[in-house]
């Protein structure tokens, strides 16, 4: 598709993330994600099945943001030893910077409405820090 829908999908995810982050999943309505994102349901339809499509879009998109803000900088450390530091840091700054978006981890990490699959993805991001603590 063009650069129109796939803002109109990101912003249809962060509206989402701010709503259920400040009210709950079970008070955001699909009506009021259309009306505070000046999205149209059929347009978020058209991008989702559901809400809890877009949380388990959100969920994958912050894994990713996620594991890659962990290891920034970390490829350039030769010593394991500033490695680890670097990556304790990135978790401070990412955590400081992002409430809304560990707000929104600690709603849904686990919760059933994170698929299975959508969970197995999630975990294809943490390779390298996996890979690097063992």
């Amino acid at each position: 598709m063009n650069i129109h829908f796939k803002n109109k999908k990101k912003v249809t995810a962060a509206t989402t993330l701010e709503l259920i982050v400040t009210q709950g999943i079970q008070e955001t309505p699909m009506s009021q994600i259309s009306k505070v994102s000046g999205v149209p349901v059929g347009t978020i339809y058209h991008h989702f099945k559901g809400k809890d499509d877009i949380i388990n879009y959100i969920y994958l998109e912050l894994k990713k943001e996620f594991s890659q803000a962990l290891m920034a900088e970390t490829e350039v450390l030769i010593d394991f030893r500033l490695q680890f530091i670097q990556i304790w840091k990135n978790l401070f700054k990412y955590y400081n910077s992002n409430e809304l978006k560990f707000k929104f981890s600690q709603h849904v990490s686990h919760l059933p409405i994170i698929y299975d699959k959508t969970k197995e993805e999630g975990l294809v991001y943490y390779t390298p820090v996996i890979d690097f603590f063992e």
